[in-house]
């Protein structure tokens, strides 16, 4: 399903947030044209793909998942490929207006809502399995239509006969494909340590790695929101020629992120056994030592902040697909040398080794092609202050306290007193001023 999804959008999810940011203050017709013409592809390339899965379910249920019973439930599934791909594409293109508000509503707030409410009316009246596959269905088809109300509210261009839409599918179909692939792969990577963990170790490690890798991508929830609204800001600021601003603004939601992000990295450097105690004792011996390893990888992905949107938006896509297709190479090779010697350990060194040189990398040619990069003072200031910080707790839980049932309550209190103290003296910039009267207007309702 996710594959379909992926390959349904083509990429037009970020291509149509770009041209959209470009074109809102310069060109209604062609603002008309990307807003027509990404919407329609995604649909109509997600009516295609499913209709060959639906003809394809019996082969995958029989030959891949050795399950027929499996067959009506995918021929369900393929029939809200087209809506889910729409929704993706159509919520990005709301980003690319900078509107984060509606895309929080349609994917946090109506779709899971709708689909809950849904599984209990079906669940009522009997149905069962069939009750949750249609509610996800029905979800999704109810989710598009208010996604294409907000669209239409954002532009009333869309309704208005009087604007002839100019087409530029040539050159949004160009832009985007390459974002299809880097997708796909990212997509794969995603997978890839767990796949090479399976055939190389035991099913243990793969249990373990799996719980232990999922805690760290609580950090890149603060880089994912933030990048929501950078994105389209990027694309906009690069196309006006104001590269001053850009490289502020990057600098800017870097420092945001880094600030939310590292909090929450200590309380895992200083509590891994305690978060790994969550899913089973089994889980502490080799899962906590995982769990810091990956933690450091996103961190420095989120300290990176949005290197790769950067790339992206400013129309170097291609650099950043073949960034990913290095690291996908990268992350093979290495899990191939260490799994055998470490298990999930190796696994858990090889994906993070991939993350960091992915997105140094990234750094580097962004400081190359626009002259901006994330650090500034601030940035030192705080890992200065972070770097005290570990060290202050080091000493404080090691050689002064010692509550074992309590310890992991304690540990939060500490980490959010600690970094609570550097953040009460932290003043606003321009930019930073900026950034958040640019989020109070998108979310105020």
């Amino acid at each position: 399903m996710k594959i379909c999804e992926i390959f349904a959008k083509l990429g037009l999810n970020s291509g149509g947030m770009r041209f959209v940011s470009i074109y809102k203050d310069e060109s209604k017709s062609k603002l008309k044209g990307v807003l027509i013409s990404s919407t329609g592809i995604s649909l109509l390339n997600g009516v295609l793909l499913g209709t060959i899965l639906y003809f394809l379910s019996d082969f995958f249920a029989q030959k891949i998942f050795h399950k027929p019973e499996l067959t009506e439930s995918l021929r369900l599934f393929a029939m809200s490929i087209p809506f889910i791909s729409g929704i993706s594409v159509v919520s990005s293109l709301l980003l690319g207006f900078q509107n984060t508000k509606y895309n929080v509503y349609i994917n946090n707030f109506f779709q899971p809502l709708t689909n809950i409410t849904l599984i209990i009316c079906f669940y009522y009246y009997g149905f069962r399995l069939s009750g949750v596959i249609y509610s996800f269905i029905l979800s999704h088809i109810i989710s598009f239509i208010i996604a294409i109300f907000y669209l239409n509210k954002l532009s009333p261009e869309i309704k208005n006969l009087d604007i002839k839409p100019i087409f530029e599918i040539k050159s949004l179909i160009s832009y985007s494909i390459p974002l299809l692939f880097l997708g796909f792969i990212n997509y794969f990577l995603s997978w890839t340590d767990t796949l090479m963990l399976g055939f190389l170790s035991t099913t243990t490690d793969v249990g373990i790695y799996r719980a232990a890798s999922r805690v760290p991508f609580i950090m890149t929830l603060f880089l994912g929101a933030t990048n929501s609204l950078y994105a389209p800001l990027v694309a906009d600021l690069y196309n006006k020629g104001e590269m001053q601003r850009l490289a502020n603004i990057y600098k800017s939601t870097t420092r945001w992120v880094t600030y939310a992000v590292v909090p929450v990295f200590v309380f895992i450097l200083f509590s891994p056994k305690e978060i790994m105690m969550v899913f089973g004792k089994e889980y502490i011996e080799t899962g906590y030592i995982v769990l810091i390893i990956f933690s450091f990888g996103q961190l420095i992905s989120c300290i990176v902040g949005g290197a790769g949107y950067t790339l992206i938006m400013t129309g170097r896509q291609n650099i950043q697909l073949l960034i990913s297709v290095a690291s996908v190479v990268m992350n093979v090779a290495l899990n191939i040398i260490l799994i055998p010697r470490y298990g999930s350990i190796g696994a858990a060194i090889a994906t993070s080794i991939s993350i960091a040189f992915a997105n140094i990398t990234k750094v580097i040619l962004v400081f190359s092609y626009i002259k901006a990069h994330p650090f500034n003072a601030h940035f030192f200031k705080f890992a200065s202050f972070s770097i005290i910080a570990v060290i202050a707790l080091l000493i404080l839980n090691n050689y002064f306290l010692s509550f074992p049932k309590f310890s992991f309550g304690i540990k939060a209190f500490e980490v959010l007193l600690i970094f609570s103290v550097f953040f009460y003296f932290v003043k606003l910039e321009a930019e930073d001023k900026f950034i958040f009267d640019k989020i109070r207007s998108k979310l105020s309702v």
